[in-house]
């Protein structure tokens, strides 16, 4: 089986208010992940990415509460059309902004292999994503 059996989680400060990373965040994700990145920032939204090697991902946005809370499940694709595409394993990407003393944003971001959220239960995909 390939799933971790922990999520990755990354916290950063940024000298930047919430509005601001949250408009980076969904305008240009690209420079987050590199590639080419589509997010359309509401639940049910596109999720689209084509790295710089050619790999593809594509998913869901499972909630949106701007500026502060993006949810996305994703899987790898490979191959095309009906016959040879194959799609990897799903991950659920958690993107959490907090505000910070200094007046920044703290931007929490949990990549969860596997993880199984149902959709619209975004308090608890928020919760589990800050802890």
């Amino acid at each position: 089986m390939n799933e971790r059996a922990e999520p990755v989680r990354r916290a950063v400060d940024l000298e930047a208010g919430i509005e601001a990373v949250w408009t980076a965040l969904v305008d240009d994700p690209g420079i987050w992940f590199g590639g080419e990145l589509t997010i359309e920032p509401r639940r049910g939204g596109a999720v689209r990415w084509r790295a710089e090697d050619g790999s593809e991902r594509r998913g869901m946005v499972i909630a949106c509460e701007p500026p502060v809370h993006l949810v996305f499940r994703w899987r790898e694709l490979e191959g095309a059309g009906l016959t040879s595409l194959r799609a990897g394993p799903a991950s659920v990407v958690a993107f959490v902004l907090d505000p910070t003393d200094e007046g920044g944003t703290r931007l929490t971001v949990t990549d969860a292999l596997g993880e199984s959220i149902a959709e619209g239960d975004s308090a608890s995909v928020h919760e589990r994503a800050v802890r």
